[in-house]
C-alpha cells in the first residue's frame, strides 16, 4: 500500500540514526520503502529536538548535527512547526488522555495529524496506537 502522507517519531529518526538500536533494520526497511514511494514525510519540530538529543547521546555530536541537516535539506521531510491551534490542541489531548504518560512532544503529534489528516506514523512507540494511529510495521 503506498501511503501519501505519514508522521515520523523521534522514535524511528533514532532507529535509523542508531546501528545498535533494536528496531535499526525495520527502521531503514520502512525509511527505505517510504522514499521508494515518495511519500510525504512530516515531523515537528518537538521530534527534531528530541531526535537530536538522542542520537547525539547514543551515537556521536556529527551524527545528531548530519540528523538534524538532513530533515532541513530534504525536499521529501516536511517540518512542522506548533502555533497556537495545535498547541491548544495539545493540551486538550493531555487532558482528554491523563491515564496515559504521553509527552507534550506525542500530543502535539497527534494534534498535528488529526489536523492534517494523517492516519500512518513511522514510530516504534504504541502511544500512537493508543491515541487511534496505524504504526507502520
Amino acid at each position: 500500500m503506498t501511503i501519501r502522507e505519514v508522521f515520523v517519531d523521534a522514535t524511528a529518526w533514532v532507529a535509523l540514526a542508531d546501528i545498535r538500536e533494536a528496531r535499526h533494520a525495520d527502521a531503514v526497511r520502512i525509511y527505505s520503502e517510504l522514499l521508494r514511494q515518495r511519500s510525504r514525510l512530516v515531523t515537528s519540530e518537538l521530534m527534531v529536538a528530541e531526535a537530536q538529543i538522542m542520537i547525539r547521546r547514543r551515537v556521536h555530536h556529527q551524527a545528531a548535527m548530519t540528523f538534524v541537516e538532513q530533515v532541513n535539506e530534504s525536499p521529501q521531510i516536511e517540518l512542522a512547526f506548533l502555533d497556537a491551534a495545535l498547541e491548544a490542541e495539545t493540551k486538550a489531548i493531555l487532558r482528554q488522555y491523563d491515564d496515559q504518560d504521553f509527552s507534550f512532544a506525542d500530543a502535539a503529534a497527534f494534534a498535528l495529524m488529526r489536523q492534517r489528516g494523517l492516519t500512518h506514523a513511522f514510530a516504534f512507540d504504541g502511544h500512537f496506537v493508543t491515541a487511534g494511529f496505524i504504526l507502520l510495521t
